[in-house]
């Protein structure tokens, strides 16, 4: 008798769990409910139903910004809205990290954000075959994974790939497909060992080379159109030695020349992977770190420049350093030195100076973990709502970039367009890229990345979209493209001739996600107005 009461007991417990399980998924009549309950709030009280970007160029009215703590939460979400895009009036999810993409890729007019910030937790590395690895949440910035990996069990161990500083959140990292100054990686496709995705329908399910394949090129890129990334699995280097060298050159031809003859004597790395798609041994190059800087100043502007690159040396640093990075104030000298003299640099006044700066800064930058962490708290804090720091890029074949620095440099020197920075960094072929990639699959490239402030006003932006038009036109000429995370300057036909899989794109985007669940006014501008 009491082993029937007890198995009753069991299945009352089940079947009530499971009930609450649906209740929990379906509890809301409309999205409007949705946010009432669980939108974001002013310190007032009031709703949030607005977002901009780092750039301030795409605020955009929402129904509601919702800050899930957990991934059951999201899935709960997510499926509600698929369900309810079936037979109503569609409403949109685009997911935020950091707010650093500037193209309008973290909203859409009236849909629902979620802000992942709370999504931020780091496991402990984990060692396979004496090579590491460590998962993370996709609200995590990278700050937080150097925080758990810099020193773990008497190892210090870096990121084979990320951005080339810390404020970016792993999954808007991963949606835009970065890169980094990495000699070997090219892109952080090339880093990432596996992911768990929450899916159109609320499916929460893992993705890598080999497991939902398709999936790992569609979500790494996809700009956040194909599903939530909910937390990646990254590979890590230990925290080797460095040697920097910087080479000055007096051109772009004679640092090509410099480029060419380094890549025709070292050696590439190599890996291999077991059937998995897990990392099973690696080979590194000599080379760890390779870039340019352009000199800005009048003297030199676009023209000089000074050639880094970082070789290994024998040993880790176990020390685990990593540069600090805090908020410019009367409490610390150096971030306020380091503010004010960008704000200078911004408007054209002590470039030199701070060239000087930069170079002794690199220059001392002797481990992977100090040059994956320069300060970037007190040149974000030198941009203003009205004049915001803004970036473009564009890839072009190695051999040709000098011609596209010569004609880039003539286009700001005639709209009178001051640059903060300008770099170059090498991006090797890959056919092993996401869908929407920027890498070539027959040559390798160089990334110039552009630094400028603009000021908000009217014509400015209009002249701003007219030149920017123009250098998309000059990389197409020298068989390059341009990067999508920036702004919506470029043309629809100019998109097209960049990425000319974007059909492919988009025919795996409505095979997905037939209800729309997922969309951002990057897709609805550039693609959704495609047949």
């Amino acid at each position: 008798m009491d082993m029937l009461r007890n198995f009753f007991y069991i299945c009352t417990l089940i079947l009530l769990t499971f009930s609450v399980g649906l209740f929990a998924a379906h509890i809301y009549k409309t999205p409007q409910e949705i946010c009432s309950t669980q939108g974001e709030k002013s310190n007032s009280g009031e709703a949030i139903q607005t977002i901009n970007d780092i750039s301030f160029l795409n605020e955009t009215d929402l129904s509601c910004i919702i800050a899930p703590k957990s991934v059951k939460e999201i899935s709960n979400i997510v499926r509600w809205i698929n369900e309810w895009n079936r037979t109503n009036e569609k409403i949109h999810i685009s997911v935020v990290g950091a707010r650093h993409s500037q193209g309008g890729h973290i909203a859409s007019k009236l849909g629902i954000v979620l802000d992942m910030k709370y999504l931020r937790s780091v496991d402990n590395p984990k060692i396979k075959n004496g090579l590491w690895t460590v998962k993370a949440e996709a609200g995590a910035l990278w700050s937080d994974i150097h925080r758990v990996i810099s020193q773990f069990n008497g190892y210090s161990l870096a990121n084979k790939v990320q951005q080339s500083s810390t404020p970016f959140t792993v999954g808007g990292t991963l949606s835009v497909n970065a890169h980094g100054r990495s000699f070997s990686y090219g892109s952080v496709i090339h880093s990432v060992e596996r992911l768990t995705v929450i899916l159109p329908d609320g499916t929460i399910t893992n993705v890598s080379r080999t497991e939902n394949s398709s999936l790992f090129k569609q979500i790494i890129g996809g700009y956040g159109l194909f599903g939530v990334i909910v937390d990646a699995t990254l590979e890590l280097h230990e925290n080797q030695n460095l040697k920097p060298d910087g080479e000055p050159f007096d051109s772009p031809e004679e640092y090509i020349a410099i480029l060419t003859e380094m890549l025709k004597g070292t050696p590439r790395h190599t890996i291999k992977r077991d059937e998995l798609g897990a990392l099973e041994s690696e080979t590194l190059s000599p080379i760890a770190f390779l870039f340019a800087t352009l000199s800005l100043d009048r003297e030199g502007f676009m023209t000089k420049g000074t050639a880094y690159t970082y070789r290994h040396l024998p040993g880790v640093d176990k020390s685990g350093y990593v540069n600090s990075d805090p908020k410019p104030s009367l409490f610390n000298l150096r971030a306020l030195v380091t503010n004010v003299g960008f704000w200078l640099k911004r408007k054209g006044l002590l470039v030199t100076t701070a060239q000087k700066a930069q170079d002794n800064f690199l220059m001392t930058q002797d481990t992977r973990l100090k040059l994956l962490t320069p300060p970037i708290e007190p040149i974000l804090a030198a941009s203003s709502n009205n004049k915001p720091d803004l970036l473009q890029e564009y890839f072009i074949p190695v051999r040709r970039m000098p011609e596209f620095i010569n004609h880039a440099k003539e286009v700001f020197s005639n709209n009178g367009v001051i640059l903060s920075n300008a770099s170059l960094r090498f991006i090797p072929k890959s056919n092993q890229s996401s869908l929407l990639t920027y890498e070539s699959t027959t040559e390798d490239q160089l990334a110039i990345v552009l630094y400028f402030s603009l000021e908000l006003s009217k014509n400015r932006l209009a002249e701003a979209k007219a030149w920017t038009q123009d250098l998309v036109d000059k990389s197409f000429a020298l068989n390059g493209r341009y990067y999508l995370p920036y702004q919506q300057w470029p043309s629809k036909e100019q998109f097209e001739q960049a990425y000319p899989n974007y059909n492919t794109f988009k025919g795996y985007k409505l095979a997905g996600d037939p209800n729309e669940v997922f969309s951002n006014k990057f897709y609805q501008y550039y693609l959704n107005s495609i047949n």
